[in-house]
């Protein structure tokens, strides 16, 4: 079991939601230092998801009233 700055290991961080990973990654980049960067590429390397997700739904009510405003 690989140890990496911050004591993360591939287990805490399948552990964790894409988001959480997300937020290790960013502060990891943030810091800049050699192991903080190592963790990142780790992070980078493992194939987890650590995409921030959100955005609006196609059913939310401002995506409704863009629809409905349309230009065609």
């Amino acid at each position: 079991m690989t140890q990496l700055a911050g004591g993360w290991t591939l287990e805490k961080l399948e552990a964790k939601t894409p988001e959480e990973r997300f937020n290790v990654w960013s502060n990891a980049r943030a810091k800049g230092t050699l192991e903080a960067d190592e963790l990142a590429q780790f992070i980078e390397r493992s194939g987890l998801n650590y995409a921030p997700t959100g955005g609006i739904s196609m059913s939310d009510l401002r995506v409704l009233e863009m629809r409905r405003h349309r230009v065609t």
